[in-house]
Formats: C-alpha cells, sequence, structure tokens
C-alpha cells in the first residue's frame, strides 16, 4: 500500500519561478521518473499527473501538475542538486530516517538472535536431561 502524502510538485515550485528554475526541476522530476520506472515502480502510481488552474496575469490557465507520494518525494530529492537548500535539507531527512531504520532492524535481528540462543539453551537442556533419564533408567533395568 502506497502512502499518499498529498504533496504536489507546486509546492516545491512556486508559481514565481520560471525559466530556466522550472525547467530544471521538471528535468528533476524525469530523472526521478525514470528511476521509479527503473526499479520496477509505475510512475503512474507515484507521479500522477493533474491540472491545476494558475493566474496568469488576467486570465487563468492550466498548467500541468503531479500529486507526489513519499516515494516520489525521496526520488525528487535524490535527484535534485543539493545545493539548493530544500534538496540538502531532504536528503538529510532521508538519510537520518535510512539510519535510523538501519538501526531499528539491527535491534530486531539482535533480539532475533538472543532469543535463538535462549531457545538453543532450552532445547540443550531438554536434551540432557532426556539423556541422563534414560541412563538413569537403563542403570535401573541392569539392577534387576
Amino acid at each position: 500500500m502506497k502512502e499518499e502524502i498529498g504533496l504536489n510538485s507546486r509546492i516545491y515550485l512556486p508559481e514565481y519561478f520560471t525559466g530556466n528554475i522550472a525547467k530544471s526541476f521538471h528535468k528533476v522530476i524525469k530523472r526521478a521518473m525514470i528511476a521509479c520506472e527503473n526499479s520496477g515502480h509505475h510512475i503512474t502510481d507515484d507521479f500522477p499527473e493533474v491540472r491545476k488552474i494558475v493566474e496568469a496575469g488576467a486570465t487563468n490557465k492550466p498548467v500541468k501538475d503531479y500529486e507526489l507520494t513519499r516515494y516520489a518525494c525521496y526520488l525528487i530529492v535524490q535527484n535534485g542538486d543539493p545545493r539548493k537548500e530544500v534538496i540538502a535539507l531532504g536528503q538529510t531527512y532521508f538519510a537520518i530516517q535510512t539510519y535510523r531504520q538501519e538501526q531499528n532492524l539491527l535491534q530486531i535481528y539482535l533480539e532475533y538472535r538472543k532469543q535463538k540462543r535462549s531457545f538453543e539453551k532450552m532445547k540443550w537442556k531438554m536434551q540432557k536431561q532426556q539423556l541422563l533419564s534414560t541412563i538413569r533408567l537403563e542403570k535401573k533395568l541392569e539392577q534387576q
């Protein structure tokens, strides 16, 4: 299940950005879409295209926009220019979240190993008790 966070590319690209800045941002989105597709995801799931109406002087005009999933935001941040503050902050955010997830998985693994050792120790004790019981039984039978 994909988590929708309701962001759209206009949040990242205010209307007053035009020309080269807008083109650069759309290049980043396109690179993120390529990464999305190459990783086996469907672009339309993570970058659904929508039309927004924006003011253009005295009139309104429709512009292409995207509703972004968390995964799409991640790909955009990873494909953006780290010299831009918002991209650098996003890359830092995702690096920290990745580290936290790795630490959580490590703790789960270590707990699993601890429980497995405890289980193996208990199993060994039970086998030892069974063996001792068998030896005692054999001694009793020999004595009769």
